[in-house]
């Protein structure tokens, strides 16, 4: 199910947001700490099943032979237009996000103390833009590989997220009160509201 075309697409575009969010990431864990146990259960298995999605991606990039038991049938033309918007759509995305977010980036459910409100940008309408470009993301990517245990990754840590969730928005709603009621009423968690 791998051809040198489809794996240079694959770590090309996997290489490109890896950096991108490795910089974002030293950036939200510089100065503040975080209380992470906060997070309660849902901590240990992001973490792993994270930790799991990345090092998959390793994988197939150096040894792909390695995970034959996890690829299924995708066509070409899928595996092209996934692999375009995983290398074209997904880093500015991503990019903007962040960029949007400014210092209010947290690895955590916490948020900073100097924490502001965020309303422009894609979280005009969406709440977790991040959440929902980095599915797009690892499902573009488990399409370019043909590849069913990240397609399965993704959706287990969205199911995680989800669940964690509600530990944010609480925070966000302690912090910023009746604003921030207001804000999810016009917007959607991982969509735009539809209205």
């Amino acid at each position: 199910m791998t051809t040198p075309t489809f794996r240079l697409l694959f770590s090309l575009a996997f290489l490109t947001c890896f950096f991108i969010a490795g910089a974002y990431r030293r950036k939200a864990q510089a100065g503040e700490k975080f209380d992470t146990s906060q997070e309660g259960w849902v901590y240990l298995p992001l973490r792993l099943g994270g930790l799991a999605l990345w090092g998959y991606c390793f994988v197939y990039m150096i040894y792909p032979q390695a995970l034959t038991w996890s690829f299924f049938a995708v066509p070409d033309g899928v595996r092209w237009v996934a692999g375009l918007v995983a290398l074209f759509v997904c880093p500015p995305l991503i990019v903007w996000a962040q960029n949007s977010l400014g210092n209010n980036v947290s690895t955590t459910v916490i948020t900073r103390k100097e924490h502001q409100l965020i309303t422009h940008g894609p979280y005009k309408w969406i709440r977790n833009p991040l959440y929902s470009f980095a599915a797009l993301f690892f499902v573009s990517l488990a399409m370019v590989a043909s590849s069913w245990f990240l397609l399965v990754g993704i959706v287990l840590a969205l199911i995680l997220l989800t669940l964690r969730l509600p530990k944010e928005e609480a925070g966000l709603i302690a912090r910023f009160g009746d604003e921030y009621r207001e804000y999810m009423k016009r917007t959607g968690r991982y969509l735009p509201k539809i209205r």
